[in-house]
């Protein structure tokens, strides 16, 4: 999606994640939040493989729920094509279904709902030719660059179709909600666990000083607490596995060591900015070589390809 995600092609889902919780959180700078508006908040993301009414699994990426109307969306972006048997499952989710995952409702026996599927800008048009071939009626909306716009169908609820089309700009949207994906490069991850870092130790008056990941996570991520479990345990393990990089690398080896999930720096006074200094200036050194060696990665595979298709 624009320049970002043609660098960074993982990137696309998480940022259509971020597109549309953006829209249901109270404060979210320079974007627009007419979801939060209409009452709806954020009920989870990123979510688990649940069931549905014929026991076929779907996975959810995102779940938004109005405890006052009694009714939730439930969103899956597409950054790739669609599947016809992954809208068939979703067309058989039922109310019931809902109440037993645990959606928010204050009245369990009028709860409704609607799936949506978002598409981003380059791909909405195969996604609603798709669909048309379809006998599914769900809402179809488009991550744009100036605008999230409704492709085809309506929402149930006549007060969300209202609000579209909706004027963003595509550079505002706040991919702070959900800052790693599951699939985020490993520069990504770093400069993420880094600022957390340089952060938490600018604040530290203890001459040792140790974190947990786990700890570094909380921070980095703001809505942590409302992601699917299998998400958070692949983020934990990623995270895990760059700080097992960082610690054993040539630049970063002399600051910190890394064991058992926890950091432990070398650095004897954190109150010594000349130190801090240093340590922030080889990190970010190391990050421009791990971004370095994903465009590397990224080329060489463009290569392979090209060379492969002929």
């Amino acid at each position: 999606m624009v320049n970002y995600s043609e660098k960074v092609p993982e990137e696309k889902h998480r940022i259509l994640i971020c597109a549309i919780l953006g829209l249901s959180i109270k404060n979210p700078g320079r974007y627009p939040n007419p979801f939060f508006d209409k009452g709806y908040r954020i009920n989870v993301f990123e979510w688990d493989a649940v069931t549905n009414s014929k026991g076929e699994m779907v996975a959810p990426d995102i779940i938004l729920a109005n405890e006052d109307r009694n009714n939730s969306i439930i969103f899956d972006c597409k950054s790739g094509k669609s599947d016809k048997d992954q809208a068939e499952r979703y067309d058989s989710v039922e109310k019931e279904d809902l109440v037993d995952w645990g959606i928010s409702t204050k009245n369990p026996r009028e709860l409704t709902h609607d799936i949506s599927f978002v598409s981003s800008f380059e791909n909405g048009g195969k996604i609603r030719n798709t669909f048309n071939q379809w006998p599914y009626d769900f809402p179809v909306i488009q991550v744009g660059r100036s605008n999230i716009e409704k492709l085809m169908n309506d929402f149930k609820n006549e007060g969300i179709n209202d609000i579209f089309p909706i004027d963003i700009d595509f550079k505002n949207i706040p991919k702070y909600i959900y800052p790693v994906g599951k699939k985020s490069p490993e520069h990504i991850i770093m400069d993420e666990i880094m600022r957390t870092l340089l952060h938490k130790m600018y604040k530290n008056e203890k001459s040792i000083f140790k974190i947990k990941i786990e700890e570094i996570i909380k921070d980095v991520f703001p809505y942590w607490d409302k992601i699917g479990l299998s998400t958070k345990e692949k983020i934990l393990d990623n995270f895990d596995r760059v700080m097992n990089m960082a610690a054993d690398s040539g630049l970063l080896e002399e600051y910190i060591d890394y064991e058992d999930k926890v950091t432990v720096f070398k650095i004897p006074n954190y109150q010594n900015t000349r130190s801090l200094q240093s340590f922030q200036s080889k990190s970010m050194k190391y990050i421009r070589k791990l971004r370095k060696d994903y465009v590397q990665k990224r080329l060489d595979a463009d290569e392979w390809g090209s060379v492969e298709h002929h």
